[in-house]
């Protein structure tokens, strides 16, 4: 179920029904070890603005970074604490799930309650989560909604409810609503759906669009960008393949088959990203997760290749989970290793420098955007996606990648 957060009210689930995942960022292949990373914009953080299109598609709504729903009173370091406390709790919870999922002998009857994230109560600061505005209702009531990938459905908090928790949405009253109403087993639109099934004279459903698409901004960003359903990709799109997992069908899984660092593969073996015939391992794409989080065999290959060529950088000492820190404090530009992803059939995305080094004070510390994992599971994060419109074809199980398309 949808990832519960202090702030918004409303989860859309984008794996099983819509799918909603994200991903890596960039440019095309690049045979080039070194770019510029520009470092003249401090971070900083605003309200947010409000995003157009001179041409828009049948359905599109706008995404807003979660920290510009709240802007915090603390400082850039305790954000990005707090933030990386939030993507802790969840990556624990996916990788839970992920154990319970692979364990089941069958499908578990799990209840709405044991299939929700972890809930952070207090936590004003974002978390590095993104939100759509959507309107519920009849008259449309406003509510904030997390892209969620790691979940299966989409869900509103209600009144009555018995353990509220705390959000900045008023909860919504399904009586305010002239179009409000349970819909019976029996009734014709819960036989016409996908899949459909009962429970206490409930309709329960799922219904797939067929494709959609997402640009994400940066997340200290006042700006705003889209999430458009049946849109068709870029044609600069480059396309990698979705894989499917018998034994644990919540998650997306991409091919993922290496990843390259200063124009060069990172030695270990593609194995290690590969989904095993007991359905452990593999590559996830989760909208929910901030950092990438790779098994500890491969991040430790791609984080020595990494500082190797790194070398001309003043070094920092850690920071939370990232381990590989810079001082770049009166720099206006640094010369970094280029880092791109590597996909199933030689196709290379790469990342801007932006999405791999990212600020985490505001006193011009710098990290490496990726940490380890101790699973077989790899995650693909959102800070690698900024920037990039990523496209879901499920008809065809492909996922396309095309860089400055917000």
């Amino acid at each position: 179920m949808a990832s519960p957060s202090p702030s918004p009210s409303l989860s859309l689930s984008l794996t099983s029904s819509i799918l909603l995942s994200l991903i890596l960022i960039s440019t095309s292949s690049s045979d080039h070890q070194f770019e510029l990373l520009d470092l003249h914009q401090p971070p900083q953080l605003s309200s947010p603005t409000t995003h157009h299109q001179p041409h828009s598609p049948p359905l599109s709504l706008t995404l807003h970074p979660r920290s510009s729903l709240h802007p915090p009173t603390a400082n850039y370091t305790a954000l990005t604490l707090s933030r990386l406390a939030c993507d802790q709790a969840r990556v624990h919870s996916l990788l839970l799930r992920h154990s319970l999922a692979l364990s089941a002998t069958s499908a578990p009857d799990f209840s709405p309650q044991e299939l929700q994230s972890p809930v952070i109560s207090g936590i004003r600061l974002g978390s590095g989560e993104y939100f759509a505005r959507l309107g519920v209702g009849r008259p449309a009531k406003n509510f904030y909604m997390v892209l969620d990938s790691g979940s299966d459905v989409t869900w509103l908090q209600c009144r009555p409810c018995a353990a509220c928790y705390n959000q900045s949405d008023p909860i919504f009253n399904p009586s305010t609503s002239s179009t409000y109403r349970p819909l019976p087993c029996a009734a014709p639109q819960c036989s016409a759906l996908d899949t459909s099934a009962c429970r206490t004279n409930a309709c329960l459903y799922q219904r797939n669009p067929t494709s959609f698409s997402y640009c994400l901004v940066n997340r200290d960003s006042a700006s705003s960008s889209t999430l458009d359903f049946n849109s068709p990709r870029p044609a600069d799109s480059v396309l990698a393949p979705l894989l499917a997992n018998p034994r644990v069908k919540t998650y997306r899984y991409i091919a993922l088959s290496g990843i390259d660092v200063g124009g060069r593969p990172v030695n270990f073996s593609p194995s290690l990203l590969s989904i095993g015939r007991d359905g452990r391992g593999g590559v996830i794409i989760d909208s929910g997760t901030a950092v990438t989080r790779l098994r500890s065999e491969v991040y430790g290959a791609v984080r020595d290749a990494f500082a190797g060529m790194a070398r001309g950088l003043p070094a920092a000492g850690g920071f939370s989970l990232f381990d590989t820190c810079y001082d770049l404090s009166g720099m206006a530009r640094a010369r970094v290793p280029t880092v791109a992803l590597r996909f199933e059939g030689g196709k290379t995305v790469a990342l801007r420098p932006s999405n791999f080094l990212i600020p985490v004070d505001e006193g011009g510390k710098y990290c490496f955007a990726f940490a380890a994992t101790s699973g077989s599971l790899s995650i693909i994060g959102n800070v690698q996606q900024q920037g990039t419109r990523v496209s879901y074809d499920l008809a065809n199980k492909v996922v396309g990648f095309s860089p400055n398309k917000c």
